[in-house]
């Protein structure tokens, strides 16, 4: 019987004893254990052989685990045994009670026990007291290696050494002696011995058949998924958008040669009036009748006119006395001294300057014109002032038409110009007005200039317009009125200014269309100051009558007027300019009276005489014209310009479907605050003729400032390609709408800018290809512009000493600074374009501390159509933005979601040297856009977007944000649409498909900061 059967019997007899109908018997066991127990069967039977191993390994383990404890303890009580006999030793032999001393040296001697308290202290020899001071208890160290490392052990002597009295470790005691309280050793080491422990556990191994019950492990079938391969993941690379740009090279040396023959007319039968010209044909340089519609004629060296009879006069003498040829100017007309103007009429003029083969500004060149015919007559005799100067004769090669003084009109006239000549000129230094109505010019060829202002010297301009006489009358000029001009050639000018000027309106009500190339509407390389800031405004005391000419004002202001109150300029020819300041002219000085102030300050004193032939800039402006609205007046096909046909549109190479690099204005001249009237453009405070100079260093008191473009409406039509709104070089600084800008004879600042036809409505197909609205490029050079009065401001300059312009201004950078509002309309346009250096500033936020917000100017930029660039800065150029960016292709129809907020590039292809790209800063607003919000490229290129976290970018194929080959985009924040489907964002309209972004990233290479 099992112990489990055993243990049932047992249990089942206690239970019959507290039942007392119960009795037990071993028929009561058997039918329990069938009847009641089934249950405990896996007790009794099935488990019996496991039960027996597990009891079995369980004895084997407790058996083993009792000796280790039994171990343990016998350990533990071991060491506790020499503890405590340790201590005891030593505290009997260092604080014993008793010790016992040599016989023959104590009477102790046979006594044998001591009494610890005798009353008395001994005090002889070899006393306890003196002989076994107390040095404290004897310590082992604590630390096992010290303890258990033998000093004949190999790593004894990496153990620390000491000099510790109370510790045993010999390492610890260096240099103290063995000895320690009565106790004294010597060292006796005994050697390293080397015990073998080995332990090992033979466990009783108990082999049992595990009894196979049948019970199997399910198997799995095989699971099978099929699906497919996951695409390679291939990273974007957007492409870095380029910008080629093709900047025209205006003439910064134009043909001057125009001057007169005093106060002499070439026709003297016709005398001086106004009435003996009217329907009179006239001519001077060219073979009579000899011209076409086409703008062909013979060049020859005669003048005449024609009244239904041919008069040549050229064999003739002028009313000077001097045979007449090829004359400067044919007639001579002087207005009254009252004011009542002189009045011509119903005039036809036919007119040829002499190609002598010189370029424009007079240097002999084998690409330039030679005519075959002999230039003679007052022409090639120079005219009033023949020899200019200098020991020899400088012929005068243009030729005049008319040459005005004081108040003249001019009606029903109509002039062609064949080549290097001029329709009219006006003295700046008398300075009259000239209105003209329903007149007339063609153009053709090159070196025309319809409208010339003749220079003078500065003490001519100041006499005239000093008190006394008729003077008062006349103390600001004007070519005003209407006139209608055609250019058909190349390489000419509308107006052309020269030299030092007196206050001047430049007003035209007619239609200036240029159909040739290269032309330029008003030229300036000339000092224009504001006279108003001077003197010569109140002439101590004296003010100025108000004309009526001029609003009833009296205000010596110049101004530049064009294509306003019903006028047009239309530029459709490739690389015309509409306005053009340039640098300091080159070439040959240009003629100027009056003869005694000029020897006054370029000879006696010194003064360089072409100081202030640069283009300076001081009074009003505003210019709408159209670029590009169709490519010829007829809106045929331009003509391609050739060398031996100059009458064309089209330049070798362009498109001739397209109006290629049209300029609404271009500055050159270095025009910017620091630049000193007295020291550097020629004002001659030291020379002396009179009076002339008494008052003349108060244009000092016209502080020179930037140039101020107060309104400005260029448009580009769907023909002009490649264009610029505004171009600054060489350090000039443009500022556009500028608040506090003098607006007294312009119509007001503008409210907003734009390139569009129709502005903001401008449709995809009107739209212009790849206009740039604000270019700025390079920076400041003196090597050019050559600023100094005189030889010593001039050397100062050139070495940049201490205190000069030129240590201030040099490298200082060219700059746009527009504060109205823009709205970009062009196709592929740029806003605002930062090149080698320059840079373009879209509004203008106070930096002065505290900050002052009333000077903050903060403007909206917005981009109608696709592939618009707002800021654009390439190698080190600079565009800064200050307001709402928006550029959602609002009126695209294709290419859509391409546009860039800010792109900054380095480009060695447009700049060899360049090794640094450009940087964008855009503070001050939202950018809200289609497209990309910053994209840098190239080493040193960086897009700050620093305007918080409203902006809002839904994505096309490049992403929101790109940097890459070194290039750098900070961004504040907003929220970043990437989506097939415009759904949540309010950039495009709900639901407008975008583009497939499976092959794009919202972010390329970028370094982003978040808040």
């Amino acid at each position: 019987m099992t112990n489990n059967l055993q243990n049932v019997k047992r249990d089942l007899r206690a239970f019959a004893k507290r039942c007392k109908e119960v009795h037990y018997t071993d028929d009561l066991l058997i039918k329990f254990l069938i009847t009641g127990m089934i249950s405990l069967t896996s007790n009794l039977f099935s488990e019996v052989t496991n039960r027996s191993i597990e009891n079995q390994k369980q004895e084997i383990t407790t058996s083993i685990k009792n000796m280790h404890q039994k171990v343990k303890e016998t350990r533990r009580e071991n060491d506790k045994l020499l503890k405590n006999t340790n201590l005891e030793l030593i505290q009997l032999m260092e604080q014993g009670d008793h010790v016992v001393k040599a016989p023959w040296s104590n009477w102790q001697y046979g006594l044998n026990y001591f009494n610890n308290n005798w009353n008395g202290t001994y005090k002889g020899r070899g006393d306890k007291q003196e002989k076994y001071p107390y040095e404290g208890m004897f310590q082992r160290s604590l630390s096992s290696f010290e303890r258990y490392t033998s000093p004949l052990s190999k790593n004894y002597g990496k153990l620390a050494l000491g000099s510790f009295r109370h510790l045993a470790s010999s390492n610890a005691r260096s240099g103290l002696a063995s000895s320690y309280g009565i106790a004294s050793n010597n060292p006796a080491q005994e050697p390293i011995v080397e015990i073998n422990v080995e332990a090992s556990i033979r466990p009783k191994t108990v082999k049992i058949d595990i009894p196979d019950l049948g019970i199997r492990a399910p198997r799995l079938q095989a699971l099978t998924i099929n699906g497919t391969e996951p695409p390679a993941v291939t990273v974007p690379e957007p492409k870095t958008p380029t910008k080629e740009v093709t900047i025209v090279q205006p003439n910064a040396s134009p043909f001057t040669g125009f001057f007169f023959d005093a106060n002499y007319n070439a026709i003297t039968s016709l005398g001086g009036s106004g009435t003996a010209t009217k329907n009179v044909t006239l001519y001077s340089g060219v073979e009579p009748n000899t011209w076409t519609n086409s703008g062909g004629v013979q060049g020859a060296s005669k003048t005449g006119y024609i009244d239904g009879t041919l008069h040549d006069v050229s064999a003739n003498n002028t009313d000077g006395g001097k045979l007449v040829g090829r004359t400067t100017n044919i007639l001579y007309r002087r207005g009254n001294d009252n004011g009542t103007a002189l009045t011509l009429e119903s005039l036809t003029l036919h007119l040829r300057g002499f190609y002598d083969g010189t370029d424009s500004a007079g240097n002999s060149s084998t690409t330039a014109s030679s005519d075959t015919w002999s230039d003679t007559g007052r022409g090639a005799e120079g005219g009033a002032d023949a020899k200019n100067g200098t020991s020899s004769v400088v012929p005068t090669r243009g030729t005049i038409g008319i040459h005005t003084l004081l108040n003249v009109n001019v009606k029903d006239t109509h002039a062609t110009l064949y080549g290097r000549a001029g329709f009219l000129t006006s003295e700046t230094w008398r300075s009259g007005t000239v209105t003209m109505s329903d007149t007339n010019i063609d153009v053709y060829n090159d070196q025309n200039s319809v409208y010339y202002i003749m220079p003078s010297a500065y003490g001519t301009l100041a006499r005239y317009l000093s008190p006394g006489g008729a003077n008062d009358n006349f103390y600001i000029g004007g070519l005003k009125g209407k006139t209608n001009v055609n250019l058909h050639g190349s390489g000419n000018s509308v107006y052309l200014s020269a030299g030092i000027s007196g206050a001047r309106h430049i007003e035209n009500t007619g239609k200036i269309d240029s159909d040739g190339a290269s032309n330029i509407v008003y030229s300036g390389i000339g000092y224009v100051p504001d006279w108003s800031k001077t003197w010569y405004q109140n002439r101590g005391g004296s003010p100025r009558t108000p004309r009526p000419e001029y609003g009833n004002k009296n205000i010596m202001r110049s101004v530049i007027k064009l294509g306003t109150g019903g006028g047009q300029v239309n530029l459709y020819g490739d690389e015309n300019v509409g306005l053009f300041f340039g640098s300091k002219m080159g070439g040959n000085d240009p003629k100027s009276w009056e003869k005694n102030n000029r020897i006054a300050e370029f000879q006696t004193k010194d003064y360089i005489r072409k100081a202030s032939f640069i283009g300076i800039y001081q009074g009003e402006i505003e210019f709408h014209a159209k670029i590009g609205e169709k490519t010829s007046v007829s809106g045929a096909a331009q003509k391609t310009i050739t060398s031996s046909n100059l009458n064309g549109g089209n330049l070798n190479g362009n498109d001739p479907d397209f109006v290629e690099g049209g300029v609404g204005i271009f500055s050159q001249s270095g025009q910017r605050e620091g630049i000193s009237p007295t020291r550097d453009l020629g004002v001659p405070i030291n020379a002396s003729n009179g009076n002339d100079y008494t008052h003349i260093g108060t244009l000092e008191d016209d502080t020179i400032h930037n140039l101020e473009v107060g309104n400005l409406d260029v448009r580009f039509g769907s023909k002009s390609k490649n264009g610029f709104m505004i171009i600054s070089k060489l350090g000039t600084v443009i500022d556009v709408a500028k608040p506090h800008t003098s607006t007294d004879y312009i119509s007001g600042l503008s409210s907003n800018i734009t390139d569009g036809l129709n502005g903001a409505t401008t449709s995809e197909a009107d739209a212009s290809l790849g206009t740039v609205i604000a270019y700025s490029e390079g920076t400041w050079d003196q090597n050019i512009h050559k600023l100094g009065s005189n030889s010593t401001y001039l050397t100062d300059n050139d070495n940049r000493t201490a205190g000069s312009t030129a240590a201030e201004l040099q490298d200082k950078p060219s700059e746009v600074n527009i504060f109205a509002p823009v709205i970009l309309a062009s196709k592929s346009g740029i806003a605002y374009m930062g090149d080698n250096k320059g840079t373009v500033n879209a509004g203008y936020e106070d930096t002065s501390s505290p900050h002052d917000p009333t000077k903050d100017v903060f403007i909206k930029t917005t981009a109608v159509n696709h592939k618009s660039i707002i800021g654009f800065a390439r190698n080190e150029g600079t565009v800064n933005i200050h307001g709402d960016i928006e550029a959602i292709d609002k009126n695209a129809t294709s290419n859509k979601f391409e546009n860039i907020a800010g792109l900054a590039t380095l480009d060695t292809d447009a700049l060899k040297s360049a090794t640094t790209g450009g940087t964008v800063n855009i503070k001050n607003g939202n950018i809200k856009i289609s497209g990309m919000a910053g994209f840098a490229s190239g080493n040193g290129s960086v897009v700050n977007i620093d305007n918080g976290t409203g902006n809002k970018i839904q994505t096309g194929e490049n992403g929101a944000l790109a940097a890459v080959n070194g290039g750098k985009v900070n961004f504040s924040g907003g929220t970043i649409y990437h989506e097939n489907k415009a759904m949540s964002s309010n950039v495009v309209a709900s639901g407008t498909v975008t583009v497939d972004h499976s092959k794009s990233t919202p972010f390329m290479q970028i370094l982003m900061r978040l808040q």
